[in-house]
C-alpha cells in the first residue's frame, strides 16, 4: 500500500556565522528537532558543515570505459608520477571486452601484456574532459564484429552526449529499468508512505517453532507496519528509511557477520585487493536464518518489487555486511558498471547497523556530485537506511550516484549493502 505525504521544512534557526574559522555549533543546534523528519534533520546538518568548512570543491570525476577490441588479454595500470611505485596494477581486460572505472581528468593508464613487466607498455591514454571512451590501439582486425559494434557504439556516445548533455556511461545498449523506481518529482521533502507485514523482530525466539516465543518477539500476524520514504536528493536520487531494522535484527545481523569477516574487494570479475578499500567485508544469505528471509521480504515491500525477484538466482546479492575501523574508508565509486552486457546493479539500500561516537567521528556515505556538486554526507544512525539508484530511468548509469565511505576518525563503523539488479543478475 502506498500513499504520499508532502512535508514542509521547519525553521530550526539560523546555523550561518560570518567568522567562518570560528563558527561553532550548539548542542541544540546538532540535535533532532521534535517535528524534524529524519531527511530535514540529516539535510539541516549539511548546511550546518557547509557553513563551518566551505573548503569543499565540486567533484571532476567521471566514468570512463576501456575498450579491447583484440583476441587476447592485457593488464591494465595506472601511470601516477607522484606514487611510489608509480606503475599501480589495476586487473587485466579480458579479450574483446569493455572495463570501466572512475577515474579523472589528466589520469594516465596503459596496457601491457598480460604477465608482462610493467614497464613494457603496448599502449596508453591520458582520461581528457568530455571523452568516456579509449580503444586500444592497434586494432588487429578493423572488420572483426565487435569493433565493429564498438565504433556504432562510439558513435551512440557522442549522439547522446549532444542530444542531453551528459555522457552515456553504461552498456551499450541496455534497456531503461523495468523494476520499479520511486519517484522524486514531488521534490526534497517529500515522503512516500508504504506499509508491510512484515513487522520487526524485537527478540530472536531461541525455537522458531515455539508460536508462544514468536509471539513475544514479534507482533501478531497481520500487523501492519508503516515506512516514509523520504527524499532528500532529486540528482541523484536518495531517500532516507527510519526504523527500516529493530535493535534486535541489526545485532543479529552484526553477530552472524563477525564469523565470516574478510579484507573487503573492489572491483568487478570477483575484485581483488585494492587501497581504494580498507575495509572487512562478510556476505550473508537470506535463508541461513528466518530472521534474514524476513528482512527480504519487507524490503520486497519498501522497494515494491515482487519478493520472488530477491533471491540470488533472480536480481540480488546476498546481503554484504561491511565493517570498518579507525583510518578505514572506501573511496569515490559507483555501485554499477559495464560489465560487457546489460545486467547492472541497480539499487542500492544501505543499512547503517550503528551509531557514530560524535558528528567529528567520520564514516558518513558522502556523495559528491549531490546538490549541485557541493555533496551530502549522510549516516542516517542504527536502524535506519539510505535508498539510492544507480540507474537513470532511461537505463544509462547515473554518474551522480558516485559515493564513498568516508574515513573513519572514532569507533567503528557496521552497514550493510543490499543491492538489486536490473534485469535480472
Amino acid at each position: 500500500a502506498m500513499t504520499h505525504i508532502c512535508m514542509a521544512y521547519v525553521d530550526v534557526g539560523d546555523a550561518t556565522c560570518s567568522d567562518q574559522a570560528s563558527c561553532t555549533v550548539s548542542d541544540s543546534e546538532r540535535a533532532r528537532g521534535v517535528n524534524e523528519s529524519l531527511g530535514q534533520y540529516l539535510l539541516r546538518k549539511q548546511e550546518q558543515w557547509y557553513n563551518r568548512k566551505s573548503s569543499r570543491r565540486p567533484s571532476n570525476s567521471m566514468q570512463i570505459r576501456m575498450i579491447n577490441p583484440n583476441n587476447r588479454h592485457y593488464d591494465v595500470y595506472w601511470y601516477n608520477v607522484h606514487r611510489n611505485p608509480s606503475r599501480i596494477f589495476k586487473g587485466a581486460i579480458k579479450p574483446k571486452s569493455i572495463r570501466s572505472t572512475n577515474s579523472y581528468e589528466g589520469h594516465i593508464f596503459y596496457f601491457t601484456a598480460q604477465g608482462d613487466a610493467p614497464e613494457n607498455e603496448l599502449w596508453r591514454f591520458e582520461v581528457t574532459a568530455g571523452v568516456n571512451i579509449y580503444i586500444f590501439e592497434p586494432v588487429d582486425d578493423e572488420s572483426d564484429d565487435f569493433y565493429v559494434g564498438v565504433k556504432k557504439q562510439k558513435e551512440f556516445l557522442e549522439r547522446y552526449q549532444r542530444e542531453t548533455g551528459r555522457a552515456w556511461i553504461h552498456h551499450y545498449p541496455r534497456p531503461p529499468p523495468k523494476l520499479f523506481m520511486w519517484s522524486v518529482d514531488e521534490g526534497i521533502g517529500h515522503v512516500h508512505s508504504v506499509s508491510t507485514q512484515q513487522t520487526h523482530w524485537n527478540c530472536i525466539p531461541q525455537d522458531f517453532q515455539d508460536s508462544e516465543q514468536i509471539s513475544q518477539c514479534r507482533d501478531a500476524p497481520g500487523t501492519e507496519l508503516e515506512f516514509g520514504v523520504e527524499v532528500i536528493s532529486q540528482e541523484p536520487r536518495i531517500f532516507v528509511i527510519e526504523n527500516v531494522l529493530s535493535s534486535a535484527e541489526v545485532n543479529l545481523v552484526i553477530e552472524l557477520a563477525q564469523r565470516k569477516l574478510r579484507r573487503s574487494r573492489a572491483g568487478g570479475d570477483g575484485g581483488m585487493e585494492d587501497s581504494t578499500r580498507t575495509s572487512r567485508t562478510a556476505w550473508l544469505d537470506r535463508d541461513e536464518h528466518t530472521v534474514l528471509d524476513s528482512i527480504y521480504h519487507r524490503v520486497a515491500d519498501i522497494l515494491q518489487i515482487d519478493d520472488a525477484l530477491l533471491h540470488t538466482d533472480k536480481n540480488v546479492e546476498s546481503m554484504q555486511v561491511v565493517h570498518y575501523d579507525v583510518g578505514q574508508e572506501y573511496m569515490a565509486h559507483t555501485d554499477f558498471g559495464d560489465h560487457g552486457d546489460i545486467t547492472s546493479r541497480y539499487i542500492t539500500l544501505l543499512f547503517y547497523l550503528n551509531d557514530m561516537v560524535d558528528d567529528e567521528s567520520g564514516g558518513q556515505t558522502l556523495f559528491p556530485k549531490a546538490n549541485d556538486d557541493k555533496g551530502i554526507a549522510v549516516h542516517p544512525g542504527k536502524g535506519n537506511a539510505v535508498l539510492f539508484y544507480s540507474l537513470l530511468p532511461d537505463g544509462n548509469g547515473d554518474e551522480k550516484s558516485l559515493h564513498e565511505a568516508v574515513k573513519i576518525l572514532k569507533g567503528e563503523k557496521y552497514i550493510c549493502n543490499f543491492w538489486v539488479w536490473s534485469p535480472h543478475r
